[in-house]
């Protein structure tokens, strides 16, 4: 509140003094390091204190004063209609300005101890969160001024729109899959393929995922009498499959109001960026679930705004796109469920109602019959559950790293009904990284209920430590704090990958020219001011985070209903056995166009 009564004590010439103060310590606190600062140790508290600070600080040339500049322009935007100061907010920029700073302690150190070392440093942590609560506060209001503000247009049906946008983002991603042909495959896609060609499949990987990759692959094949091009045909289908999608989910932010200038540009952004396109040429199953998941959220967008003119064939229609996306992913149940049953509640028109409630009990029928009985009876495998543990594993293998010596022979006995080597589980521990961990673990469902009570025990002894192994495995979630394109552009080299790929015939030469290009337009893409953004997984949750506090701030249930899949597919990023991978983020990449358009008709209509 005292930095509200220094906003508001003031008027004229006065208040941009203070807004020149306040920009000036923001700059120094986010360029203040965030290692545990080094300096003279000596008797003399000035001395220490002075030395200190001549080590706190470090930025690059220009960065300074263009960033102090930035800083007095946003306060002056903000500000300068004496707009309120916003609980919501000040308690998201808090949020953001903690997960940022701890983030980046994690990823840089594995710790974060060194925040409070001393008292300089704990005098440096604090002054450090204020400036960043700050910078993140004037940047949430920035973010929802604009959305306040573009205005809606009184658009047609868009059917320009759509085709102009499909071939634009078609056109983009062609160029990916033809210079990276036949495309490279990753491991996942690999052991998919592997599994339709030699009749294994199993529910580990989505079987619907594998049987489409496969009937690609053996129609290119069959077509060409070349394995290669069945590797391409797949890629080709996905290519064509994801400009329609994002063109209708472009038509939909047309329809809805958005300027045609804006439709093209999202287009653009979705065709040109490069890390869209090394997607497309990926052999990998997950951005196939991003689109479909795109094109539910596109329809609950449409019946959320319809509202009570909803029809059956609305309820069909929105029934099938759920179940692809419960088919294409083990957890996309889990996002589809809950925005139905939500949107359910929003309506307020029986036969609406009537129709949504169908729509999720038909969902939860058909995904226990096909998981619980058409597999079974087919002679598929269920997936292991240890593919949901990855956070608890992760919790128990650093708590044995860092405090072996303290774990009980009762707790020992337990934690070896779970990992089939305890005595190498420490060494095995890779804090960003769950799958070796993973990968020495044996579930059984009776032990389940001993070992989670068990864990729960140690963590009461040790809650520090599971907190660090949590935040070191989502750092890359929780801030913008690292770029990862994760894809790969080349064929894999690995020889168990490499030797499945030569028992299915399939010769993966790529042309070398092609692929260095690729990879450069891929580097630019992580490494250059700006667009480096579109590859750092935090962002979008951080873009998430901020929309849920606007929705919240202004009590609009409807932005609830959109937002929800967002915000469960994120939770899921948090419960991955990876710290930093984009193709599980991608159904929030895909959709936050279309969610910011929702965002911009509510906040329209609230006004």
């Amino acid at each position: 509140m005292i930095f509200e009564w220094g906003i508001r004590a003031l008027a004229g010439s006065k208040k941009k003094t203070v807004y020149g103060i306040i920009a000036i310590l923001v700059v120094l606190a986010i360029n203040s390091t965030e290692f545990l600062v080094a300096g003279e140790e000596s008797g003399n508290i000035v001395l220490n204190f002075i030395s200190k600070v001549a080590y706190t600080v470090s930025v690059a040339n220009i960065v300074d004063i263009l960033s102090c500049v930035g800083i007095y322009v946003l306060l002056c935007y903000v500000f300068h209609d004496d707009r309120k100061i916003s609980i919501t907010g000040i308690i998201i920029s808090v949020l953001l300005a903690f997960l940022y700073m701890w983030c980046f302690s994690y990823k840089l150190t594995g710790f974060a101890t060194g925040f409070f070392e001393n008292k300089y440093q704990i005098i440096l942590t604090l002054f450090r969160l204020f400036g960043h609560s700050c910078l993140f506060y004037l940047l949430f209001e920035m973010l929802s001024l604009k959305l306040e503000k573009l205005r809606l247009c009184d658009n047609g049906k868009g059917i320009d729109v759509f085709i102009i946008s499909s071939i634009i983002v078609f056109a983009g991603w062609l160029f990916w899959i033809i210079m990276a042909y036949p495309g490279s495959v990753s491991s996942d896609g690999v052991t998919q393929l592997g599994q339709f060609y030699f009749g294994s499949v199993t529910a580990h990987h989505p079987p619907l995922s594998t049987w489409f990759m496969g009937l690609m692959f053996r129609l290119g094949t069959a077509l060409t009498k070349d394995t290669r091009f069945g590797v391409f045909l797949y890629l080709l289908v996905q290519t064509v499959i994801g400009a329609l999608i994002i063109g209708h989910s472009i038509r939909t932010m047309y329809r809805l109001g958005i300027k045609k200038t804006l439709c093209i540009c999202t287009a653009v952004f979705f065709g040109i960026t490069p890390i869209f396109g090394l997607f497309a040429q990926w052999y990998e199953k997950d951005l196939m679930y991003g689109l479909f998941t795109l094109l539910f959220l596109d329809k609950v967008t449409e019946l959320v705004f319809k509202k009570d003119d909803i029809t059956v064939r609305d309820g069909v229609l929105l029934t099938i796109f759920a179940l692809l996306c419960v088919f294409l992913r083990n957890n996309g149940i889990h996002a589809v469920i809950p925005t139905v049953i939500a949107l359910a509640i929003l309506l307020k028109k029986k036969n609406s109602k009537t129709t949504m409630i169908i729509s999720a009990v038909v969902i939860m029928v058909a995904s226990f019959l096909v998981n619980n009985v058409i597999f079974t009876a087919m002679g598929i495998e269920k997936g292991n559950i240890k593919e949901m543990l990855s956070a608890p594993m992760q919790m128990s293998a650093r708590y044995i790293r860092d405090h072996g010596d303290h774990v009980t022979e009762e707790e020992r006995e337990v934690l070896e009904l779970f990992f089939n080597d305890y005595d190498n589980v420490a060494a095995n521990y890779d804090p960003t990284c769950a799958d070796p961990v993973k990968n020495m673990v044996f579930v059984e469902k009776n032990n389940l209920p001993t070992y989670f009570k068990t864990w729960f025990k140690m963590g009461l002894k040790q809650p520090g430590t599971y907190f660090d192994a949590f935040i070191c495995l989502n750092y890359g979630y929780l801030a913008p704090s690292e770029q990862n394109a994760e894809a790969t552009i080349d064929m894999p080299v690995r020889d168990e990958v490499s030797s499945q790929l030569e028992q299915m015939g399939i010769d993966g030469h790529q042309n070398l020219e092609n692929v260095q290009i690729l990879s450069k337009l891929i580097y630019i893409n992580m490494v250059f001011p700006i667009v480096r953004y579109f590859t750092m997984p935090g962002v979008y949750m951080w873009l998430t985070i901020m929309l849920l506090g606007m929705f919240i701030r202004r009590r609009i249930r409807t932005g609830y209903v959109l937002i929800l899949p967002n915000v469960i597919n994120l939770l899921v990023c948090l419960a991955a056995p990876l710290c930093n991978a984009m193709r599980y983020e991608l159904p929030v990449v895909l959709s936050l166009p279309i969610i910011l358009t929702g965002a911009v008709v509510l906040f329209a209509k609230d006004n």
